[in-house]
């Protein structure tokens, strides 16, 4: 049985590209906002997600302390795709169940799929 993987990414065009770099070993849902986030995860198990920090109803930290409220999704792994990758406190990141920080900017689609299986595991 494939993995959910939930991507949050407000720009449309990554987001497509981080779906299709997914598709063939995973179940996706791509939606564009944390509140949407927030709405896919009480209509579905999800079992890793794909957060941009930078959203246009809210930022990933917030929704991540969103998550992290809720029994049943403070587990749910998280790998954080962003431009300021080299800029977030790791340690901060950890507490919040970040398993991992990808770069935009050097992402490829081998490296997301290796993540994501690595983090699926956890």
């Amino acid at each position: 049985m494939k993995k959910n993987v939930l991507i949050i990414e407000d720009d449309l065009f990554f987001g497509q590209s981080i779906e299709r770099a997914l598709r063939a070993d995973f179940t996706t849902v791509l939606v564009r906002t944390a509140q949407a986030g927030l709405e896919q995860l009480d209509k579905h198990r999800i079992d890793v997600i794909v957060l941009d920090l930078f959203l246009s109803d809210a930022n990933g930290i917030q929704f991540l302390h969103e998550l992290r409220s809720y029994s049943d999704t403070q587990t749910v792994p998280v790998v954080i795709c962003s431009t300021v990758a080299e800029r977030l406190p790791r340690e901060q990141m950890a507490n919040y169940g970040v398993l991992s920080v990808l770069d935009k900017k050097t992402l490829t689609p081998a490296l997301l799929r290796r993540t994501i299986r690595e983090v699926a595991l956890v």
